[in-house]
């Protein structure tokens, strides 16, 4: 149990300084700005306490957004802690949603690309800030607030997230006068995504077959440990090379987990192109302590491929793979 929260704890560590670095894996969708805070609201509350007041403010009809939903709900939960521990757990959370467009001279003046935008405010009432401290808000690690109180990542986590999703963010900010910080996300003109129906048996296994192509021993072992308690037939490849192989000799998996970065000729690409010929379709599942969009940059990933970051807990293996699975099914593959 201790191991286990240490490496929890080690991933969570990483996770947000790649969210400041602009790294970490992101899954974006368009999205309805009142859609993601109706989901958003009572776990708000919740968080904040009774004596805090949310105030939210969003027009009739905001422009959607494409952006990772989770990504953005973790911001704006961030920012209203913050905000509470201002205001020292009393007062009002002003939540404001705004379609702007910024004239290249307005653009200019902020910082930020001409455009259609929806601005995102998360205000408070509380202490403020004087312009030594506003000026290193968004370093990692830097924090205003007593030892075992925060860990300083969150403002940076935030600012990093909203430049990975091609926004801005400001922060605006006087001693006695409150704070705002404002993120700005690029309008998008794309239909909004639809919610994936909850699967019901999505946490079970199943007796379909899969092939686990890695590299590391260790890693191998352990996966193959997890899918055969969940029911799966597992076989195993070292790398590309050795899965090729095994592939063009007959085998006929129903799924291909694969590592993304492997040694030998074929690489994890080679492998999806193959399965993406087979009729029906094999269905793949990628993993990687790499994020999605360095590997997208690298011309190894698309947007619309099923990437499972590691390190992985046992349930978020047995999720994705039957997740994919049953997508492979529904889609008629």
């Amino acid at each position: 149990g201790a191991a286990l929260a240490a490496g929890g704890r080690g991933a969570k560590l990483s996770s947000q300084l790649l969210a400041f670095a602009r790294r970490q894996p992101l899954s974006p969708a368009v999205f309805n700005p009142r859609r993601i805070y109706e989901g958003l609201g009572e776990l708000l509350q919740r968080a904040l306490g009774e004596t805090i007041q949310i105030d939210v403010q969003l027009p009739q009809d905001p422009w959607c957004i494409h952006v990772d939903r989770n990504q953005l709900e973790n911001a704006v939960l961030n920012l209203a802690i913050n905000a509470r521990d201002a205001m020292k757990g009393e007062g009002v959370i002003r939540i404001t949603g705004e379609n702007i467009s910024l004239s290249p001279e307005e653009g200019c003046r902020n910082g930020i690309a001409s455009g259609e935008y929806v601005r995102l405010s998360v205000s408070d009432t509380g202490a403020g800030m004087p312009p030594a401290v506003l000026l290193r808000v968004f370093e990692p690690f830097f924090t205003t607030k007593p030892d075992g109180h925060g860990t300083g990542l969150g403002l940076s986590m935030v600012f990093g997230f909203v430049k990975q999703s091609g926004g801005h963010v400001q922060i605006s900010s006087e001693p006695g006068q409150g704070t705002v910080v404002q993120m700005y996300f690029p309008h998008s003109l794309e239909p909004e995504s639809q919610e994936a129906p909850p699967c019901e048996a999505l946490q079970e296994g199943g007796r379909e077959s899969i092939l686990v192509v890695e590299d590391n021993e260790g890693v191998r072992g352990a996966a193959v440990e997890l899918l055969q308690q969940s029911g799966y037939t597992v076989l195993t490849a070292e790398d590309g090379d050795d899965a090729m192989l095994m592939l063009r000799t007959g085998l006929r998996p129903d799924l291909i987990f694969t590592d993304v970065v492997m040694p030998g000729r074929i690489k994890s690409t080679d492998l999806a192109q193959w399965a993406k010929a087979q009729q029906p379709p094999v269905a793949v599942l990628f993993t990687s302590g790499h994020t999605r969009d360095i590997l997208s940059s690298d011309h190894l990933l698309g947007n619309d491929i099923h990437l499972l970051g590691k390190p992985y807990r046992p349930e978020d293996l047995a999720q994705q793979v039957r997740s994919v699975l049953t997508a492979r099914v529904s889609h008629g593959d």
